[in-house]
């Protein structure tokens, strides 16, 4: 997909996030249950109009652990 984004049909670990049409459906509680962050459609489309990731925090809906994965740099030591 474009963006980096990869689809996933249920929630499971490697999810970052759940992109939510409705509210208090049962992937919706079970993401809030495994403390997972849920944002509006809405995000992800602005997202592919602006052809960049915008600002979360105005479509956050539940916020969970955090979502963005991030790379480990490991320093040599001297």
């Amino acid at each position: 997909m474009e963006m980096d984004a990869e689809y996933q049909t249920d929630w499971n670990p490697e999810c970052t996030l759940l992109i939510c049409a409705f509210n208090n459906t049962p992937k919706f509680r079970q993401v809030v249950a495994d403390c997972g962050t849920i944002v509006s459609k809405e995000w992800i489309v602005e997202c592919n109009q602006e052809k960049k990731l915008v600002a979360i925090e105005p479509y956050l809906i539940h916020v969970g652990k955090p979502w963005r994965r991030v790379l480990q740099i490991k320093k040599p030591l001297h």
